[in-house]
């Protein structure tokens, strides 16, 4: 897992007028908790670039004052509903020894033949719920989809134990399929494969709307 370097300043004041202050002067207001700790620290914005912005999933460590680092991951981020600048953001500290739950973004591999052969791929997750300690938090979820013909789809339970994680879904939630494209309809001319997947569709839309609920 990609680590990501922040510097922060502990905050001697935690009210409002100090809050805006921060704010005023381009700093975001943090806190910092867990493994029994709670710290109050202020970070610039642009520090966030690599964090928020992007669909990676990183550790943290948080260097208060050049003193000590802390390793921790992005909890939560709170955004002004107008300009979108980042008002407040949560740490969580990270022990060796204790899961923790992260999105990670999955990355396909291979070539479809069902895509060779004219299908539509179908991404329905494109981040997993994971379980793990920090350890063994995986950077990506690869998912192989060269077997995959039209009508095929790939469940959550054939991804579970690939790895020393959890993936915090149901077993028969699909996690990426390959559709009969609107040209090969168009055609006709449907295999069985073809025609179970016809007869599944609605599954299919419904575990994709489930995953974004």
């Amino acid at each position: 897992m990609k680590t990501i370097r922040i510097q922060g300043k502990k905050r001697g004041h935690l009210g409002k007028a100090a809050t805006a202050a921060l704010r005023r002067l381009g700093k975001v207001p943090c806190v910092m908790y867990g493994a029994g700790e709670t710290i109050h620290f202020a970070t610039a914005e642009i520090a966030f670039k690599g964090l928020v912005y992007t669909s990676d999933a990183h550790f943290v460590n948080v260097e208060i004052e050049g003193d000590k680092a802390y390793k921790a991951i992005l909890q939560d981020v709170q955004f002004h509903p107008v300009t979108d600048a980042i008002l407040h953001a949560d740490f969580y500290l990270l022990q060796a020894d204790k899961p923790i739950r992260m999105f990670i973004p999955v990355r396909l591999t291979g070539r479809s033949c069902g895509v060779t052969a004219g299908g539509s791929l179908s991404l329905y997750m494109r981040r997993l719920r994971v379980r793990a300690v920090p350890g063994e938090m995986p950077e990506e979820i690869k998912i192989d989809i060269t077997s995959l013909r039209i009508g095929d789809r790939k469940y959550i339970g054939e991804l579970q134990g690939a790895g020393n994680y959890e993936l915090l879904h149901p077993d028969h939630a699909v996690a990426v399929a390959v559709r009969r494209s609107r040209a090969a309809i168009s055609t006709g001319a449907a295999t069985d494969s073809e025609a179970e997947e016809t007869a599944g569709q609605t599954g299919d839309k419904t575990a994709g709307k489930s995953e974004n609920a």
